[in-house]
Parts: structure tokens; C-alpha cells; sequence
């Protein structure tokens, strides 16, 4: 299986993208991809001290050699693909933040690609492959752009999570080693950081064309405009467990994920 990363936000460049990726991923020994990408509009991204076009470029041949992927610079940008065996090889552990004030167990409230993709590319090591071809648009109209939101929650995120172990590098695929689950059922967890709102579609989307599901769990902010928005929602969407989280306290997200990890069946 394949996962193509797509920000909510944002929308691909033409309607052959996943055609052009599929063909890449022909060749065995591809595990791992990123691209260049379109900031739009421009004004937006030079306001902010970006260009137009992504910064994404080919690994140099002194860091692969080195395997010094996590000292280098971030360029493993839009779009990200990867063959799902691989990010479930990645530890839980890795993608939570443990020193960032106020969101200490809980899931990096920035930079969360960067805990996400550095364990993969160590791994893919020598299986990674960068498309130097425009296949993403990056909607910088949005409000809730990584370096719209905090810059500094960014850099703080970014300089724990490279402090944290590097992975092996892998020469093998792993897939054959991960159980096979023939006619499986799965639970799906679901984040949503913002407003319970925004998550509506993508749940009728999952309930209509998702097949093998035994349990959704919807985790999201415990505010207050979110505790109304959820005791209207349950009537439309019956089979999604709502987690409710505290941003801080006790009842972090870190604790009731593991919780429902090791409950769910």
C-alpha cells in the first residue's frame, strides 16, 4: 500500500499526479518520495520570506553517505509519499513531544512532519527518490499554515526532534515481517486540532467509501464551542467514538490514545 500526504489546505497541481506517483512506485526499490511545490499565492510567501517555489532538493551524496539525515536541513517536502509499511515502523513515542511547554505527552503542535519523516528517510535511506517536477500547491490563503500559526512552537519542536535517536537504515523491506491480516478490521484514529467543524466531511467521506472499520475515534479539543459542536454531530455520525482532550492537565492526548490503543479490540 501507498500514502499519499495531502494537507487539508492545499490541492495538487494537475489530475495526473497520482498516476505520475503510481508509476514511480513500479520500481521495488522506491519506498519513499518528496517533490517541489507552488507557494500561492506569491505575495504571500515572499511576506513571510519564502519564494514562490519550494526549497525541496535531492539529498546530498556527503548526508546519505553519512546517514547525517536529521543534521541536515528539512527539504523532504510537498508532496510526501511512502509505502505504509514504512511509517508503521515509526514509534508513537517519536511523534510526542516531551519538553514543549503546554504540550508536554501531548502529539508536536508544530513541526509534526518533521518528527514524522526523519525516521522514515533513515530508514529509506538509499530507497528515497526526489521529484523535482511541480506537483503541489501550497494554499498560503490559509490561515492555519505551519509558519502562520508560531514560529517559535516551530523551531522549538524542530530542535527537540532532532535531538531524539536516529533509526537504522533499512536495506530490506519490512513489509513481509509485519503480520498479515487477510479480510482485516482496523480502528482509525482521527485528530482534529481546530474546530469539530471542519472535520464533518472527511467523516461522511470515511463512513461512505471506507470498508473493514470496525471502530472511529474522533480525538478533539475539549473546548467549549467544541463540547456543543460534538452533542450535535453524535446524531449524524453514530459510529465515531468522540474522545474529548485537555490541552493541558492530566487527561493529555498522549494518555488517552494510549488508552484507546490498548482497549480498542
Amino acid at each position: 500500500s501507498l500514502v499519499f500526504m495531502l494537507d487539508g489546505d492545499d490541492y495538487l497541481f494537475h489530475p495526473r499526479v497520482f498516476s505520475f506517483i503510481n508509476d514511480i512506485y513500479a520500481d521495488e526499490h522506491i519506498w519513499f518520495t518528496y517533490g517541489q511545490y507552488k507557494n500561492v499565492p506569491a505575495s504571500q510567501a515572499i511576506e513571510w520570506g519564502h519564494k514562490e517555489m519550494g526549497y525541496c532538493r535531492p539529498v546530498p551524496k556527503y548526508v546519505q553517505r553519512k546517514q547525517a539525515y536529521r543534521y541536515y536541513s528539512f527539504i523532504y517536502m510537498h508532496p510526501r509519499t511512502f509505502r505504509a509499511w514504512l511509517f508503521k515502523l515509526v514509534k508513537l513515542e517519536d511523534l510526542i513531544a516531551d519538553k514543549i511547554q503546554g504540550f508536554e505527552g501531548d502529539f508536536y503542535p508544530a513541526s509534526n512532519d518533521v518528527a514524522m519523516y526523519f525516521p522514515m528517510v533513515e530508514m529509506a535511506h538509499t530507497h528515497i527518490k526526489f521529484i523535482p517536477d511541480i506537483l503541489y500547491i501550497r494554499n498560503l490563503y490559509s490561515e492555519i499554515v505551519g509558519f502562520k500559526v508560531d514560529r517559535r512552537l516551530q523551531t522549538s519542536s524542530s530542535r527537540e526532534i532532532r535531538k531524539k535517536n536516529c533509526y537504522n537504515a533499512l536495506f530490506q523491506p519490512k513489509e513481509h515481517r509485519l503480520k498479515p491480516y487477510n479480510n482485516a478490521h482496523t480502528d482509525l484514529f482521527l485528530l482534529c486540532r481546530y474546530n469539530l467543524e471542519t472535520i464533518e466531511e472527511m467523516l461522511k467521506n470515511i463512513q461512505q467509501n471506507s470498508v473493514g472499520l470496525d471502530s472511529i475515534y474522533l480525538f478533539f479539543h475539549n473546548s467549549e464551542e467544541n463540547k456543543k459542536t460534538c452533542r450535535f454531530i453524535k446524531k449524524e455520525f453514530p459510529k465515531v467514538i468522540f474522545v474529548p482532550y485537555d490541552q493541558e492537565g492530566n487527561k493529555s492526548l498522549k494518555n488517552r490514545l494510549l488508552h484507546c490503543l490498548t482497549t480498542s479490540q
